[in-house]
């Protein structure tokens, strides 16, 4: 019998895993994934799922970046000062 492998992805790990996923699903869909290259494929997928997921970061503030929360007052996001199409972007 086989030894079944344990993963324990935290929440973020999790969301980044997902979008490597439909980004590599997406180019096997577009016929870019060749046999024999899809190991190199998987590692540009999940460098694109990071760069993409600290771009986020690093653009959008949430509640919790702000003096702690707004108390649970919904939202996610902060209210755009302009310019962010009410994403809360910050200005870079």
């Amino acid at each position: 019998m086989q030894k079944k492998e344990r993963i324990s992805l935290q929440s973020s790990e999790a969301h980044v895993f997902r979008a490597a996923a439909q980004i590599y699903s997406a180019h096997i869909a577009a016929g870019s994934v060749q046999q024999g290259s899809e190991q190199e494929w998987l590692e540009k997928c999940l460098a694109q799922a990071i760069y993409l997921a600290q771009r986020a970061d690093r653009l959008i503030q949430s509640d919790d970046e702000i003096s702690g929360g707004l108390g649970g007052s919904g939202g996610g996001l902060r209210p755009s000062s302009g310019g962010g199409g009410g994403l809360g972007l910050r200005g870079d």
